[in-house]
């Protein structure tokens, strides 16, 4: 087979590099044969399929061996490669053979029924098996012709061989009498079929001591079809005691899956060539445009030398550094406009002339000394600072670095590339300033300034600081300290602590205690993290001494505690003295209603009058004394609350009955507005609740003229009580006295009081009862229109727990 091209196909770059493309394929080809031998020893027995089955199998294996050794032959015909017109000859001639075995399969002889034997049926399947695994066992073993070699008129060989071999097999299992294929009885029961097992084990051994698996696609499936298909007998076929058995089944369906490996292969094969071809075509084109491209730059070589020239100058006349060369005697070669427009001169003005025309006197001689040593490639890329003088008499500053440019190795110019650093370096000189100006600021200020890093390590301080912990501990603090090495245990635990707090994030203050000199000094330290993009990166702390504050605040709590001690005395003295109070006062009222009734008739008609103004005064000082005593009794603490099932409803009308006489002589409506349907009891102490009902209606009577009070029961969504209200149509509350009224003796104004008259310690009384109930007693109003006092039983709706 001299001549022929190689029998694999080309590996292309994959080959260079075998570990690193084929570390998964050995892998799978045990996978695959695990699977296989798993298959084998746990397929079922007793399953039999039908001839449709097998008759549908053995057609679909007919076209696929015959698109398989089609599309072989065109993968041949494309790259001459030996392999693939094996593989297609073979696959075309197992496609005849098959199809031979599918009309044996397909009772076309007999018409209905079995009409040839099982041995003749088992025959066409194997004579088919072993031409194809004969002649793939050849192909791997067949010599590969010279490096080099001619690729043509390989392919004539290869059919004849095709031939030959078919033709073979034919004539051997036509003509010679061939024993019962099928033996039951005998272990294994089809041993024939260990003859193609054996020819694909061979075949596939043989490629894989080729190795070309390892990087080639098309022959790593083709071993692993080869696996399968030496499987299907040696593992299935062997087996198989009856036509269309499980064994039967799975070697004619193992027999398709190592005929679709190959044509993976194939596939995987003919996509690398397409995409190697692609690439080739494109190398190609791009050659071809490559060597164009040359013809026309070495046609248009001056014309693209002046065109890179020109860009180079416009981009160094456009750049805003400032760009210069000068010549070794320090004379300006070239500037770009940069330098025309920083400095205001025109480049005639510049070129040619000596640098040192241009550099400030304070700094002339240290650059045009740098620049020497640069030409000498002694500080080449050093930073130059110079001082330029602009023509308007500016001085310019700027920085840069200069290199030499050499010709055939001598240096023939300096060039340099400077930047306007005039705003920078002022921008530094303010940043310095401020720095300065914040320093001096924290040093002047009386508090404790002091700063840490995430260790707990000092990192600045000021001298308040400094003169607090060295009088504490008896050493100067310095730069690095942790709170160990300034104070003692116990306090270097608390600064510890306190600095764990604040590097989490918290900003917040502390009083601290301090012993400084024998005094105890009070300190609010004040803690605030520092944040960077990194996180908290550290914290500052700002230390006040208030202990002033402290002895202020305490002198303060003090007064408090003493007034309301004296505020508890005098209420304990008023609830103490209220039978002392109470007793001659109900005398005077008692006689004066004994000498009202005039029994011995002695007594004139101006008498009785002053008896009435007596009786009337009497009264009115014993409500007023009552009142005294209640408030007295609850802010002494000495009011007691008895609670009962109370039912509002009844209570309600029987309050507003009560007070129907007082109404009538006001000409004031009441009335009293209840929930249609039931509403539950409630707990409450009921003689309290009714006092403050009588005051909050009495109040609403006395300040209505001629309108309407409406005292009525608001219920929850559930039904059960929630408020009581007194509405009335009277003269109404200015809003800055809404919170006045409440207090004791204080009324919404001297004029109500002048006009209405009482004391003004009904509606304190009145909410201090409610708050020992633990209710709350609301008042809402508009001057002229008139005011809604409250009893909430409940906290509204929606309100926060």
């Amino acid at each position: 087979m001299a001549g022929s091209p190689p029998l694999t196909a080309d590996p292309g770059p994959a080959a260079r590099n075998p570990s690193g493309v084929s570390g998964w394929r050995p892998l799978v080809l045990a996978g695959t044969a695990l699977m296989l031998a798993a298959a084998a020893v746990a397929l079922p027995t007793d399953n039999l399929s039908n001839p449709a089955w097998h008759l549908a199998l053995e057609v679909a294996s007919v076209c696929l061996a015959a698109m398989l050794g089609a599309l072989a032959l065109v993968r041949y015909y494309a790259r001459r490669q030996r392999i693939f017109v094996f593989i297609g000859t073979g696959f075309i001639a197992t496609g005849v053979l098959d199809a031979v075995h599918a009309y044996v399969a397909s009772d076309l002889l007999g018409g209905s029924g079995l009409m040839v034997s099982p041995d003749v049926y088992a025959w066409t399947w194997l004579q088919a098996r072993v031409f194809l695994s004969l002649f793939l066992a050849v192909s791997a073993f067949a010599p590969e012709p010279p490096p080099g070699a001619e690729a043509t008129g390989g392919e004539a060989r290869v059919f004849l061989l095709a031939l030959a071999l078919a033709l073979s097999v034919l004539l051997v299992f036509g003509l010679v009498p061939t024993p019962s294929l099928i033996v039951p009885g005998r272990v294994p029961p089809r041993i024939w079929e260990l003859l193609p097992g054996a020819l694909f084990a061979v075949a596939g051994a043989g490629y894989w001591l080729r190795g070309r698996w390892r990087s080639d696609a098309f022959e790593f499936w083709l071993v692993v079809g080869l696996l399968i298909a030496g499987f299907s007998h040696a593992g299935f076929m062997v087996r198989s005691v009856a036509l269309y058995d499980p064994f039967f089944d799975a070697g004619h369906l193992l027999k398709l899956v190592s005929y679709l490996a190959v044509g993976t292969g194939l596939l995987v094969s003919t996509h690398d060539t397409f995409r190697r071809e692609e690439a080739a075509l494109a190398a190609g084109a791009a050659a071809n445009a490559a060597l164009a491209r040359e013809i026309e730059v070495r046609r248009d070589a001056e014309i693209v030398l002046q065109r890179s020239e020109e860009r180079l100058q416009n981009f160094l006349e456009s750049a805003h550094d400032l760009i210069q060369s000068v010549d070794p005697e320090g004379n300006l070669l070239y500037v770009n406009r940069a330098w025309q427009n920083t400095l205001g001169y025109a480049k005639h003005q510049m070129v040619g002339h000596p640098l040192g025309e241009l550099l400030h006197p304070r700094c002339r001689a240290r650059v045009l000394r740098q620049f020497r040593r640069v030409l000498e490639g002694e500080e080449e890329g050093e930073e130059i600072l110079a001082e330029f003088l602009a023509r308007d008499g500016r001085v310019v500053l700027c920085s840069g670095r200069a290199t030499r440019h050499v010709v055939d190795g001598t240096p023939v110019a300096t060039q340099a590339i400077f930047r306007d650093v005039t705003a920078q370096r002022a921008a530094e000189r303010e940043l310095a300033a401020s720095r300065a100006n914040v320093r001096a600021l924290v040093e002047n200020t009386g508090d404790l300034i002091w700063s840490v890093d995430p260790e707990h390590r000092l990192v600045t301080f000021n001298s308040a600081f400094a003169l607090a912990v060295e009088t504490r501990s008896g050493h100067e603090p310095k730069v690095g300290d942790a709170p160990s090495d300034m104070f003692g245990p116990e306090v270097a635990r608390w600064y510890a602590d306190l600095y764990e707090r604040v590097l989490r994030g918290r900003r917040f203050s502390v009083l601290r205690e301090e012993s400084l000199l024998g005094q105890a000094r009070g300190f609010e330290i004040f803690c605030n993290p520092v944040h960077e993009g990194s996180g908290t990166t550290g914290a500052v702390m700002f230390g006040r001494d208030v202990t002033r504050r402290l002895e202020a605040e305490e002198a303060l709590r003090i007064a408090k505690d003493e007034a309301e001690a004296a505020n508890r005395a005098k209420s304990q003295f008023l609830a103490n003295m209220s039978h002392e109070l109470r007793t001659p006062l109900n005398s005077v009222i008692g006689f004066a209603n004994i000498l009202l009734k005039n029994k011995g008739g002695n007594l004139v008609a101006k008498d009785l009058g002053f008896l009435d103004r007596i009786l009337a005064n009497g009264r009115h000082l014993l409500a007023l004394i009552n009142e005294v005593l209640d408030l007295a009794k609850i802010e002494a603490g000495r009011m007691d609350v008895v609670l009962d099932e109370v039912d509002l409803s009844s209570f309600l009308r029987e309050t507003v009955a009560q007070l129907e006489g007082q109404a009538r002589e006001k000409r004031v409506e009441l009335r009293a507005e209840l929930p249609d349907g039931p509403v539950p009891p409630l707990r409450t102490d009921g003689p309290k609740l009714r006092q403050v009902l009588i005051n909050l209606t009495g109040n609403a009577l006395k300040f209505s003229e001629g309108g309407r009070v409406t005292v009525r029961l608001e219920t929850d969504a559930q039904g059960d009580p929630a408020a009581i209200a007194v509405e009335d149509t009277g003269i109404g509350i200015a809003p800055d006295r809404l919170e006045a009224i409440f207090e004791a003796f204080a009324q919404a104004d001297q004029s109500t009081s002048r006009r209405f008259g009482g004391t003004g310690l009904g509606l304190a009384i009145s909410r201090s009862m409610c708050q020992l109930l633990d209710y709350e007693l609301e008042v809402a109003s508009t001057v002229g229109e008139g005011s809604t006092f409250r009893i909430r039983m409940q906290a509204p709706e929606g309100a926060a727990e």
